[in-house]
């Protein structure tokens, strides 16, 4: 596994993980880039049926590939999923249990 520790610290660093053309620079910074992505996340862990184009190409307008967009929504997608299994089954601390 790639050594990251080293590209936490600079925004402008080259992660090993990610590709070139993908790497953060100095216009477009990290707090720019999480609240898109937590808009969007939101936005589908809410109701996934109003995501819209225009969401999307704000995801790709924030610097964003499409294959990012994509590995966003697998987690969004999958944190959604336990979350609920979880609550189904009382492993979250409420009172039902199975």
């Amino acid at each position: 596994m790639p050594n990251t520790s080293d590209c936490r610290d600079d925004p402008n660093k080259k992660h090993p993980l990610v590709p070139a053309r993908h790497t953060f620079t100095a216009h477009l910074s990290r707090s720019v880039l999480i609240s898109a992505a937590g808009s969007f996340a939101e936005k589908m862990a809410r109701d996934a049926s109003q995501v819209t184009h225009g969401d999307i190409e704000t995801l790709r307008a924030a610097g964003f590939s499409d294959r990012a967009i994509l590995d966003a929504a697998h987690v969004t997608g999958f944190f959604s999923y336990m979350n609920r299994v979880v609550q189904a089954l009382g492993a979250d601390g409420s009172s039902r249990s199975v």
